[in-house]
């Protein structure tokens, strides 16, 4: 990009006037003073990545892709992605571009947001497929990243994880997101996957499903330690192989599960190492085994 920013606040604040800060506010953004703001809809007739000074400005001539509007943002200035209603994307993992066809999202940029706009089937959609390991990434290092209300929807069978936190990646926020099977033989093996030593996360309101009988291993798994971390008023229903929310490997210290639905009709709801501390409140947890 460009030394000159062109999508900083005061920009904005130019072309919109004052009402764009309450707007983002009711979003639950706050923005910096150094904040870029960039607008990504696929469904726009107008949608382009480029960085030409026109696109990502406004939902009129925003960009196409996620991955491009991350690659115009400068990490730790506590940048904004709107996501509009209806914006969809398929992620195949093959090395290869093409229109709203990428490979998979990788968030390397610390201290952004990503924020979907639109309830229902209008939520912001990632439609995995074309390779079992295409998947939302947020990187190592990229540290206090922001993602809420998007869709993750399994469409090949065995997709190994929706969204993946590399250790490292510590105070990530990811809120209100849905992840979930496509269909039959369209698993979601596990749906948000949290790397050992990924600290001081806080994972709230997520929903997630499986089909019956799926082939799915948890919904939230954590493959180590994720200290003074909080899990807050997520519902995970389904038929998972290990757990519905699955951190038995290593413990982790001051957890909080705190208003969870852990539902799971295959196994065990919700397993912990038993060395883990910290506080388990209102939840409600229920499986085939204990």
């Amino acid at each position: 990009m460009a030394a000159a920013n062109p999508f900083k606040v005061k920009d904005l604040i130019a072309k919109y006037g004052w009402q764009i800060m309450p707007y983002l506010s009711n979003l639950g953004v706050n923005v910096l003073a150094e904040a870029a703001v960039l607008f990504v809809d696929s469904e726009a007739t107008n949608a382009l990545d480029a960085d030409d000074g026109e696109h990502g400005h406004s939902f009129e001539r925003p960009l196409a892709t996620l991955n491009y509007a991350i690659s115009l943002c400068t990490a730790s200035q506590g940048d904004v992605i709107l996501l509009g209603p209806g914006h969809a994307e398929t992620i195949e993992d093959t090395g290869t571009a093409s229109g709203t066809t990428t490979d998979e999202v990788t968030v390397d940029k610390a201290g952004i947001h990503i924020i979907g706009i639109g309830v229902g089937s209008r939520i912001p959609t990632f439609t995995l497929e074309g390779a079992t390991d295409a998947a939302i990434v947020v990187l190592a290092g990229a540290t206090d990243v922001h993602i809420k209300n998007i869709k993750i929807v399994s469409n090949l069978a065995d997709v190994a994880a929706g969204m993946t936190l590399s250790a490292t990646s510590d105070g990530a926020v990811i809120e209100d997101c849905i992840f979930r099977d496509g269909a039959a033989a369209k698993e979601l093996v596990i749906g948000l996957s949290i790397a050992a030593d990924c600290d001081n996360i806080t994972v709230r309101n997520c929903h997630f499903s499986t089909v019956a009988s799926g082939g799915c291993g948890a919904a939230i798994r954590l493959a180590g330690g994720c200290d003074n971390s909080v899990f807050e008023g997520n519902v995970a229903y389904g038929t998972y192989s290990t757990s519905a929310f699955d951190a038995d490997v290593a413990a982790s210290l001051n957890l909080i599960l705190k208003n969870n639905v852990f539902c799971n009709e295959g196994a065990a709801a919700c397993e912990l190492q038993a060395s883990t501390t910290g506080v388990m409140s209102e939840n409600y947890i229920g499986g085939t085994t204990s």
